[in-house]
């Protein structure tokens, strides 16, 4: 086992500063079951993106800068910490000041979500994880460090909110017991809900109240949405009709739209392959998940 599969087999046993926001609902890039599925999967797998990857590579340069700044030094510990009474609960922090504070490094894209310089003002899902950081280590205050958009340095400060960390306590500890006893949380979206209850069986059952009224709203959005593309289709019709054979439309110097004839598809013919070579198809056929089709047969009354 490598040293890395080991750290991801560490975070399976507990909830670490990453996994909160996606617990409470306000991650932009995961979900409470996305967590709940990384921390009871057989073989531990780790995220990977050019995002992900340039926090890391920027993350000593980062590091560096702060201690420039603030004169502070900054050990990088590669321990795992966990909270020394609610054991589910762990930390793996980017650094940790001269002085005890903790130091949490980031890079984003844009300034959006970030306040002034100097304040707390953080985006709430880095919010919930300082916090949870600081609950674990028993720290009273936590650094940010932020690059923005590869140029724009600057440092967040945090301190702990004794509220707010007992409220991550509660939640997190409710969310571990599902962990510990297999009950995965409620789908958020229709591709959670279709990974998790793959087949279906043959049988019927009564709508509660609040989802007959989701079928309601689902039927109300399929009309708008029929609507709109309605409305979209004879907008382009119009634009199309209008060009002809050109492939651009201007508007003076602005390019409005663009028309342009592209390379024929090519297309495998599994049909005619499967008549021709019945046992060479058979051989290369490959059996994928099961899967359902959702349809929603209730109208609204007109």
């Amino acid at each position: 086992m490598t040293e890395r599969t080991e750290w991801l087999k560490a975070r399976q046993t507990g909830i670490g500063g990453s996994d909160v926001a996606a617990i409470l609902g306000l991650s932009k890039w995961k979900t409470p079951l996305d967590v709940y599925n990384a921390k009871i999967e057989e073989t531990p797998s780790e995220e990977s993106n050019s995002s992900i990857e340039w926090g890391r590579r920027l993350e000593p340069v980062i590091r560096q800068k702060y201690s420039d700044v603030t004169g502070l030094s900054v050990k990088c510990p590669e321990e795992t910490f966990r909270h020394p009474k609610h054991e589910f609960m762990i930390a793996n922090v980017d650094g940790i000041c001269s002085d005890g504070r903790i130091l949490e490094i980031k890079t984003a894209r844009t300034g959006a979500d970030w306040g002034e310089e100097g304040t707390d003002e953080i985006p709430d899902y880095y919010l919930t994880q300082v916090q949870h950081y600081m609950t674990v280590l028993g720290a009273q205050c936590c650094d940010v460090a932020v690059l923005i958009g590869a140029s724009d340095f600057r440092i967040y400060h945090v301190k702990s909110d004794p509220e707010l960390e007992a409220m991550l306590i509660d939640e997190e500890r409710a969310f571990w017991k599902r962990v510990e006893e297999r009950d995965p949380p409620e789908p958020r979206t229709y591709a959670e809900a279709a990974t998790l209850f793959r087949v279906s069986t043959a049988q019927r059952i009564d709508a509660s109240e609040e989802v007959a009224q989701a079928a309601e709203e689902l039927a109300r959005i399929k009309l708008e949405a029929d609507a709109l593309k309605k409305r979209e289709d004879e907008a382009k019709a119009k634009i199309t009709t209008y060009m002809k054979d050109a492939d651009t439309l201007m508007l003076g110097t602005t390019i409005l739209a663009t028309w342009k004839t592209s390379k024929p598809a090519a297309r495998f013919d599994s049909a005619s392959f499967k008549a021709k070579h019945p046992d060479l198809y058979q051989e290369f056929l490959k059996t994928g998940e099961p899967s359902r089709r959702f349809l929603l047969k209730y109208k609204l009354e007109s």
